[in-house]
This record gives C-alpha cells, structure tokens and sequence, in this order.
C-alpha cells in the first residue's frame, strides 16, 4: 500500500482591511482562494467567491469550539449580501498533534468541491489571537457607540 502523501501546511493569519476581518491562507485572502476553486463549477461566474465575513465575534466562535461540537462543522463565510445563511460556506475542523485541519468544506446551496486547508497548530493558535483582539476591539467600539447614544437621550441634570 503507498504510503498517503504528506501534509503541506498552510499559514493563517487574520487581518483587518478598511474595517473588515480578512482570512488569509497561504498569504490570500480566503476569498479570493474559493473564488478560484468554485469558478470552474459555477454555472454563473458571478456566484463564485461571493462570500463576506459574517463578524469577528462570530468567526472567533466559530473557529474556536468548530472541533468540540457533536456536528463539528463552522460557519466561516456567508453571503455579501449579509444575512448569515443565504449563501454559507463551512468547514469541518479537526485537530491532530500539531495540526489543525479544515476539511469536508461545503457551499450548502451548491455541490461543489474543496481542497482541504492544514494549519500549524502555533500558527493558527496566533491568528485566533489576533482575531480575539478584532472582536474584543469591535466589542469596545459597540459598547463606546451604545454609552454614547444613550447618553445623549439624557437631559442635563437627569440620573444616568
């Protein structure tokens, strides 16, 4: 029997463009990664990669408790349009040793096929960090927005 290939993997980061958390895998947005796998099986071009990052919160969720679920499958991308489930794409996340592997990927409207992406434990456990900060600051910047808004629905002199 011939022995399975080896695992090649793939760096992770999360980073933050104009306000949006983006995916990277291998140095490319997540995106534009399934933009290219699903072109090919889209019968219309324009429904390929068309995906967006649901919330930092969510995606930290996510890919936190993905392989401690009794269905463990996380909801990474969904719609541009912005609702979660209109056009999600999910992974199965399974840990082994050192590594962290997605797999099993799926466009739930669509049959279509996905390489599976291997993340160096260390290396993925750093781009959670880093997206635990987006969400955290996200969290700040929501409650920041909240305290202000009521405040200014107060009159002067009025308990708080």
């Amino acid at each position: 029997m011939p022995k399975p290939p080896p695992v090649v993997h793939q760096s992770i980061e999360v980073v933050q463009i104009r306000g949006e958390v983006c995916l990277k895998i291998g140095g490319q947005p997540l995106i534009r990664i399934l933009r290219r796998v699903e072109r090919p099986q889209a019968e219309k071009k324009s429904l390929a990669g068309s995906y967006s990052i649901i919330s930092a919160g969510w995606l930290y969720r996510q890919l936190q408790s993905g392989a401690r679920r009794p269905y463990p499958r996380a909801y990474i991308l969904a719609c541009e349009c912005g609702y979660d489930f209109c056009w999600p794409w999910s992974v199965r996340i399974s840990r082994r040793g050192a590594t962290i592997t997605w797999s099993d990927a799926r466009q739930h409207c669509r049959d279509w096929h996905y390489p599976s992406f291997h993340f160096h434990r260390k290396d993925y456990a750093l781009a959670m960090k880093a997206l635990k900060g987006i969400r955290n600051a996200d969290v700040a910047s929501w409650r920041n927005r909240r305290g202000t808004q009521a405040d200014s629905t107060l009159g002067e002199g009025e308990p708080r």
